[in-house]
């Protein structure tokens, strides 16, 4: 008798703002993988050297809602054939050699359709940066509430070992802090990093000129600068060439470096 009742966690709605991946688009969970195979097996053991009897109604009421449960499952592991063999199960299986027939049709169907395709997951050292919401804080999460995407991006590319991509998602955020940086000391939009920076200097050089001293604030805002200066050097520029790459740790280092800047721009900037 095919019969589950786990549910699968609820997907996260559409939302256009944000940057979408194919591991959002399809996510082959593990236990569903496993819970699919143990019902099959469980399955063709239960109706393995029956008669050709009929089945009672209520049995097979019974049957078909674990079909049922079972086509949800292919559904998500985005198994298209294994479906169709399985909604025919529900139509063809009104005697136990049927029931039996049908459960190893489908699961040699399952094991065909699976044949080529990869399952990946993080390493357990990288583990903790994968589906991460709020992985730079929850000051951070609300303070640059532009930046999370590229936050959540940035620790799935880490957990699944893609340096490169992680650290090009950092200077994504390292951005955003920048511009906020800006918009505080009422620097208007540029077109570079490198200009934001020049204006933020002008901007802090008349007020220390008309104050005569830097305010904690404004030596806030200094050095905020110079460390963003310093992530663009070392990091955003290089980024954007394709001689440059970065390994897993390499950019497990970067993201606990631009952790750690956005986590100190939240003390005292809010995106607005």
């Amino acid at each position: 008798m095919i019969n589950s009742t786990a549910e699968r966690e609820p997907q996260p709605a559409w939302d256009s703002r944000r940057l979408w991946s194919l591991w959002d688009m399809l996510i082959l969970d593990a236990r569903e993988f496993i819970e699919l195979l143990h019902v099959l097996d469980e399955a063709e053991q239960a109706s393995r050297g029956a008669n050709d009897a009929p089945i009672p109604q209520k049995t097979i009421d019974k049957n078909n809602e674990g079909v049922r449960e079972t086509i949800r499952r292919l559904k998500n592991l985005d198994l298209p054939v294994s479906v169709k063999t399985a909604e025919h199960m529900c139509e063809d299986c009104e005697s136990n050699k049927k029931l039996h027939l049908g459960v190893v049709q489908l699961s040699n169907t399952v094991k065909l359709e699976l044949e080529g395709r990869k399952f990946y997951g993080p390493l357990r050292r990288y583990e903790q940066y994968y589906e991460q919401t709020k992985l730079f804080g929850d000051e951070v999460f609300t303070n640059f509430s532009s930046a999370n995407n590229d936050i959540f991006e940035a620790g799935a590319c880490l957990a699944l070992e893609r340096g490169t991509a992680c650290v090009m998602h950092l200077m994504r955020v390292a951005e955003v802090g920048l511009k906020v940086l800006a918009d505080t000391l009422s620097v208007g939009k540029q077109n570079d990093w490198g200009s934001y920076l020049r204006e933020i200097d002008k901007e802090l050089a008349a007020r220390l000129k008309t104050a005569g001293k830097h305010t904690s604030d404004e030596q806030f805002y200094a050095e905020a600068r110079v460390t963003i200066d310093g992530v663009r050097m070392a990091w955003r520029n290089p980024t954007m060439h394709i001689e440059n790459n970065y390994s897993p740790e390499r950019a497990e280092e970067i993201l606990i470096a631009v952790r750690s800047l956005m986590r100190h721009l939240a003390t005292k900037l809010v995106e607005w």
